[in-house]
């Protein structure tokens, strides 16, 4: 009996420790606004640990707040594949290389992208027997898929309002 009613308690205080883990970046920015760069290395730091719809929503955040950069885009392109978007991920990698065509991480990013999708998408074609083949890129090189880690790079450091305070 002691046990059904500890539990409840048990799940409430996981959650309070949750729910104060999730707004921990608002928490801790009392007498500072959040900034682009700060929900940027948030969500790299979900990132990091595989939580990829919080690394998702930090780094659309910040979209919001006007991180316009290739980095960003990268981050969320990275994210939208690891859960399973690729649409989405495809259309922010195509964003991404707008923004920056020389970026060879991000062409990496991109082209090992591309090799999975397309082996994904004939997969799914043999799988229902239609065939079909919606492929493009012919993107070079390999190496595992990256967030973005600078913050400040991401956020996009031609926008003023986004730099660095230091």
């Amino acid at each position: 009996m002691q046990l059904r009613v500890l539990e409840p308690l048990f799940r409430i205080g996981l959650l309070g420790s949750l729910s104060l883990l999730l707004a921990a970046p608002s928490a801790l920015a009392k007498d500072k606004p959040i900034t682009a760069k700060d929900e940027i290395a948030f969500g790299i730091r979900m990132a990091e640990r595989e939580l990829w719809s919080e690394a998702l929503f930090r780094f659309q955040q910040a979209e919001i707040m006007g991180a316009n950069g290739a980095a960003v885009y990268n981050n969320m392109a990275v994210a939208y594949e690891a859960l399973g978007v690729f649409d989405k991920a495809r259309e922010y990698y195509q964003k991404a290389l707008s923004v920056d065509r020389d970026s060879q991480s991000l062409r990496r990013n991109y082209s090992r992208f591309v090799e999975f999708y397309q082996a994904f998408n004939t997969d799914d074609d043999a799988a229902d027997g239609t065939g079909d083949e919606d492929d493009e890129g012919d993107e070079e090189g390999e190496a595992e898929e990256a967030v973005s880690e600078d913050p400040e790079e991401a956020a996009g450091r031609e926008d003023p309002s986004l730099a660095s305070d230091s």
